[in-house]
């Protein structure tokens, strides 16, 4: 069942009005945001926060976002159908950006699987200057996800999970850190607790379940010649 907030929806009708200026206006003037006036939010939004500060940033079209605290710096962007839930921080420093697709996801207190795993004040992502998190990407915010600047998770449908179990059904919880000047390639899986150095290249389809702590490039695939 999907849960909706008063806020929300008056954001909503808000991303109807077809001027961007009458747009911001409303979104400062109603819902309470800090919206600059240079900054831009497209259509058919649905847009819950406690407290928004954009600032020269760019909100495009049918996107889900929900999440207490939501903080653009200038040049940061978020483009379109991405769906944010349970968050409680979405920071974005300058001239980050999410693109399309991107499903970005935390648990809810009532989630009886989650309860002993459950800290909303960790459900955060973080964004670093001049990164960028490509299309189709799945994040679990069990715990928060923190990629550094200018990162490039590239390509596609690469997950980043911050919970998992033991072979009890014990719940097993850790943040994922990536430092900074590091490219992801397609399809790659992120484990509790992995932490990334910087200067790393991380080779496309790889699992990635411990420290990287030397710069380099990284696959969890051996290439031989079978014939």
């Amino acid at each position: 069942m999907i849960k909706v907030s008063a806020k929300g929806l008056i954001s909503v009708l808000i991303t109807l009005v077809p001027v961007r200026q009458m747009r911001i206006w409303l979104l400062n003037r109603i819902p309470g945001y800090k919206v600059s006036f240079s900054s831009s939010v497209g259509l058919f939004n649905y847009i819950s926060s406690g407290n928004i500060l954009m600032q020269d940033a760019q909100i495009g079209s049918f996107n889900w976002i929900d999440a207490k605290d939501l903080v653009m710096k200038q040049g940061s962007i978020i483009r379109r159908f991405n769906r944010f839930k349970h968050l409680h921080m979405l920071h974005l420093d300058e001239l980050a950006i999410i693109q399309s697709h991107n499903g970005i996801f935390a648990p809810e207190k009532k989630a009886k699987y989650h309860e002993v795993a459950f800290d909303f004040s960790s459900q955060n992502l973080f964004l670093g200057r001049r990164s960028e998190l490509l299309r189709k990407n799945y994040v679990d915010l069990t715990r928060s996800l923190t990629i550094g600047n200018n990162v490039v998770v590239g390509g596609n449908g690469s997950e980043f999970w911050t919970h998992g179990y033991d072979i009890n059904r014990n719940i097993i919880v850790g943040a994922i850190v990536i430092g900074d000047d590091i490219f992801i390639g397609s399809g790659c899986i992120f484990s509790p607790s992995a932490k990334i150095a910087s200067s790393i290249t991380i080779a496309p389809g790889s699992v990635i379940y411990k420290e990287l702590n030397m710069k380099g490039m990284y696959t969890s695939h051996n290439l031989y010649k079978k014939k």
